[in-house]
């Protein structure tokens, strides 16, 4: 419940949209149309608005059209020359709630307009002792202390939120700077093994041995003659029979 609405200067409408969605009640008062903002706001906020209960003010058209139209029996007499009086019944479709009603109404009374119906009532004064009141302010007291704590405990969780997001946040940190020192201790390792790899494959492998037969000791320049042929021969039957 908000009391002199105008002093809250507001300057949309979407307070009564936004509570409507989440199927909650709201009751503002004014003291008159020009109370409820600029004229785009005011329209809004009767727009958002199921019910309105209009006391007397100078300017209540804006809200008296909301209840909508009927037809009413206009009724009119007449006389005539020779002093008869004739009636006559006219349908006549006008307005619900007529202004110059709500600008005559006397203190208490109101216009209560609901989804295209209208009802004039008579509010009456309900006495209340000062127990009752002493005793609902204890209640409204009460009632802001607890929900005072509620918002405490709500801050709380909220900052405790914001402390963790920072923690995980500075250990992903830390974790994506180590990684590229691990990788860097990692890599020249990796590279003394490929080049042992690669040097084990250029290293070439050992010849095999093969037995070659042996040459004679003799020179060359002696083997023409035919004495020496005589010897070689010889020679060469010798190493045959060592063999």
């Amino acid at each position: 419940m908000v009391d002199a609405f105008n002093a809250l200067r507001l300057r949309e409408g979407l307070l009564f949209e936004q509570i409507r969605s989440f199927h909650g009640n709201m009751v503002i008062s004014a003291q008159g149309y020009a109370g409820l903002g600029p004229t785009e706001n005011a329209e809004r906020i009767l727009d958002a608005c199921s019910m309105y209960i209009l006391h007397a003010c100078s300017d209540p058209f804006r809200v008296t059209k909301r209840a909508g139209k009927k037809f009413f029996m206009n009724v009119s007499y007449s006389e005539d020359e020779e002093g008869i009086i004739r009636k006559t019944v006219r349908p006549k479709y006008d307005w619900r709630v007529q202004e110059t009603d709500v600008i005559q109404q006397e203190e208490g009374q109101a216009y209560w307009i609901y989804r295209g119906h209208a009802q004039h009532v008579q509010t009456a004064l309900v006495p209340i002792t000062t127990e009752q009141i002493h005793s609902a302010w204890k209640e409204i007291r009460s009632q802001e202390e607890f929900h005072r704590q509620l918002l405490v405990v709500a801050a709380g969780r909220k900052r405790e939120g914001a402390i963790h997001k920072v923690r995980n946040q500075s250990q992903q940190d830390d974790a994506a700077e180590s990684k590229p020192q691990n990788s860097s201790a990692l890599g020249p390792q990796k590279k003394s093994r490929k080049k042992k790899t690669s040097q084990s494959k250029r290293e070439p492998s050992q010849p095999s041995r093969i037995s070659t037969p042996r040459r004679s000791s003799l020179p060359r320049t002696s083997r023409s003659s035919p004495g020496i042929k005589a010897g070689l021969q010889v020679y060469t039957v010798f190493n045959n029979r060592k063999r």
